[in-house]
């Protein structure tokens, strides 16, 4: 997989965003090293899918944060409709090159913080067993949920 540099993330980022950890109603997405602009729009939709709480995605690539984004902003400047899975419109959509349906090329896998009070949630797509997850916010490990 090619190493997109980070201003290929620009279109996804949402500069109102809040990118620290903490924030109500914000996930963590970490995609791996090399990850494209597709995979990342991709995966950020899926979240936005799998849990309507969520207002905020942090997306991190690897060890780098790119930046933050919101089913708002992707809303109006994307036109990517969150949590309406009947109507959503992704990038790609217009010139029919892309298949509806769940993603051939990932599975998002969901990890919650062990403790109760905290509720962080870290949405990835691949799985390490070598390395726990670990909480960004109170540094607890987080456990595999899906």
């Amino acid at each position: 997989m090619a190493k997109q540099s980070d201003e290929a993330f620009n279109l996804l980022v949402d500069a109102d965003a809040p990118t620290e950890p903490g924030v109500a109603g914000m996930v963590v997405l970490r995609l791996p090293e090399g990850s494209t602009f597709s995979t990342a729009t991709e995966a950020v939709e899926a979240v936005l899918e799998a849990d309507h709480i969520v207002a905020t995605v942090r997306i991190v690539v690897g060890d780098r944060l790119v930046g933050a984004t919101s089913a708002r902003y992707l809303s109006t400047a994307l036109g990517i409709a969150a949590h309406t899975p009947d109507d959503r419109r992704g990038v790609g959509d217009g010139d029919g090159a892309t298949l509806p349906g769940a993603s051939a090329e990932f599975v998002l896998l969901r990890y919650r913080c062990r403790r109760p009070v905290c509720g962080t949630q870290e949405f990835r797509l691949i799985h390490d067993e070598r390395q726990p997850v670990m909480c960004p916010v109170c540094g607890e490990t987080m456990e595999l949920t899906t």
